[in-house]
């Protein structure tokens, strides 16, 4: 049988779901909801034309749709509250107040009775917008989904789900989807907010910890193929140990390529592949109810399996695959070796391949997946897709022609970049100097930089710093949100003795980037990376700060991208006219 619809037009039947799911309320189901509904369909129905099919499986999903969203506003008199925020008359502080202030209505505290009555184990509150469903957004991390353990007494499991309900509904006029929304031109009257609700794939481990063995993401294109092995069509992944939030945020990770699994994008000397590894493990305590991120040498000793994602460090000089048995002293990496080399544990590329070229094909376009993997003590894997949706846009794969510039035009080099773009007529740059950064002014930088972008008013600029843009480790970058940066046309990310830039595959920012076609440029000085430091220094300061400075340069400046010549340029511009490329 074939596809019953392209995912653009499927409209989900609530009367007929797919076996695991439930939905409550007559509104809409949103964007989330809808595509791991269709992926469903899709594999229970035999629909999807796949190998594996019978080895995917997936979370018991209860959807609420966003009639009990119109409910819980309409109930707290909360619609002038939504208004003034839009007219930012109101904080985002302030309004997400007033809702968690706000009570839930009584036939959505029944809902989610029924929901804790089949559920005595951690959940995951998502969000699932009913702009979601576009094909030409990406919406990626711009709204709340929330962990709660679901321990402890009924009432304080039944408060705690619905605090977690109240923050996701608080999330649909956030700053991020504010500026995401007034960015692509969407109106913020089209919004409605439903939510779906999953049991965490996982099990508990030893010191009362929950997490699967692994989680991570993945893409069925790869738009920026590091290595001449590497085409568009093979697909990417990027997988942690542990649950799946250190995957798509920009904290270290392990990225491969579907075709060729072995080749890293940080390259094969050991020192690289140690720097850029996940020393940091998300975790649920279900002792103490928290979300916690726990270090990778404390999570080996929790789980009779993870010796499987872990490769030992040997004199600081090559690696080995770890025992069953980890001393207390073993320096472990999460390499994934064992898992993304052969198939003898778990067949996991050829799933995940499966999964990618199959689902693509059912969805008619390229799409991006979360998934979860949980071994058992027996060490016997399976795989649970929890999230399936349309890539937010395909990026341009024009040919870019870099022209020879004078030297002292060039204020900005890299001969490390991916993908291909071309601007002109930027006036603005943001500037964070790298001996300014520290852990401890990072948030402060942060929102230094969206009080910039706000006073910029919608005008274009550069985005220039040390590291990480977008990281949720300090000391990795500058932690900024999506509103922060909403209108940085260029992303550029400077190595440091401390810091080093990430390609961000298959993180929200990522996304992000993708789907707003924002420009990257990673600087590795180390490997001939040029910043002209004097032109920077030389330039006032347009904002009064000693931690960032504004310059604007009324000639303009030009960014060329090659991802063919692995080339990144930011000139100074000569004259005003659109120029050829």
């Amino acid at each position: 049988m074939k596809n019953e619809s392209s995912f653009s037009t499927y409209t989900v039947d609530k009367e007929n779901l797919p076996k695991g799911v439930i939905a409550y309320g007559n509104g809409h189901v949103g964007g989330k909801a809808k595509g791991i509904i269709y992926s469903m369909r899709g594999y229970q129905d035999n629909i999807i034309d796949t190998k594996y099919g019978p080895y995917v499986f997936f979370p018991r999903s209860y959807v609420i749709t966003s009639e009990y969203y119109d409910k819980f506003i309409e109930q707290n008199y909360l619609d002038d509250i939504v208004n003034d925020k839009c007219r930012s008359i109101l904080s985002i502080k302030e309004m997400n107040q007033k809702m968690l202030e706000g009570s839930i209505p009584d036939e959505l505290e029944t809902v989610l009775y029924k929901v804790l009555e089949n559920e005595t184990g951690p959940l995951i509150i998502r969000s699932s917008s009913v702009l979601e469903d576009n094909l030409k957004y990406s919406f990626a991390g711009i709204y709340e989904s929330i962990f709660i353990p679901n321990t402890g007494t009924l009432e304080y499991r039944i408060k705690s789900i619905e605090n977690a309900v109240k923050e996701v509904y608080a999330s649909t006029f956030n700053e991020n989807a504010k500026e995401y929304r007034t960015q692509n031109k969407i109106p913020w009257q089209k919004e409605k907010m439903s939510i779906i609700i999953e049991n965490v794939v996982g099990r508990r481990q030893k010191n009362d910890l929950y997490y699967p063995l692994m989680a991570g993401v993945a893409f069925s294109r790869n738009y920026y193929p590091w290595n001449k092995r590497i085409k568009t069509g093979d697909g990417i992944g990027r997988i942690v140990v542990g649950l799946g939030t250190r995957a798509v945020g920009r904290n270290y990770a392990r990225v491969f390529s579907i075709s060729n699994p072995r080749l890293r994008p940080e390259g094969s000397i050991t020192n690289e592949i140690v720097r850029y590894s996940q020393s940091l493990v998300d975790v649920l305590n279900l002792s103490t109810g928290e979300f916690q991120s726990l270090d990778i040498d404390y999570i080996k000793k929790t789980s009779d399996v993870i010796y499987l994602t872990l490769s030992s460090l040997k004199e600081n000089q090559y690696f080995i695959p770890t025992g069953p048995h980890i001393d207390h002293n073993e320096r472990v990496i999460p390499t994934f070796d064992r898992l993304l080399t052969n198939n003898k544990y778990y067949p996991f590329v050829p799933i995940i391949n499966d999964v990618l070229t199959s689902l693509e094909k059912y969805f008619g376009v390229p799409i991006d997946i979360e998934f979860a993997i949980d071994f058992d003590n027996d060490k016997k894997g399976t795989f649970y897709l929890l999230q399936a949706r349309p890539l937010g846009s395909r990026p341009e794969h024009r040919k870019i022609k870099v022209p020879k510039i004078h030297e002292q035009d060039i204020i900005i080099k890299s001969n490390n970049v991916l993908g291909n773009g071309f601007q002109y007529n930027i006036r603005h740059i943001i500037y964070v100097p790298p001996e300014t950064f520290n852990v401890e002014n990072s948030y402060k930088i942060a929102r230094e930089i969206g009080k910039v972008n706000e006073i910029l008013n919608r005008d274009r600029y550069i985005l220039v710093g040390p590291g990480r843009w977008g990281t949720s480790t300090p000391a990795l970058g500058v932690p900024v949100n999506y509103s922060d940066i909403s209108n940085a046309s260029v992303i550029v990310e400077i190595s440091t003795c401390s810091t080093d830039p990430e390609l961000s595959y298959g993180t929200h920012f990522f996304g992000d980037l993708s789907s707003s076609k924002t420009l990257y440029i990673p600087v590795f000085i180390e490997k001939g990376g040029k910043i002209n430091k004097k032109f920077f220094d030389d330039q006032p300061n347009r904002f009064n700060s000693e931690l960032i400075k504004l310059i604007t340069f009324d000639q303009g400046f030009k960014v060329y991208v090659s991802g063919e010549k692995n080339t990144g340029l930011v000139c100074i511009q000569k004259n005003k006219q659109k120029l050829k490329i």
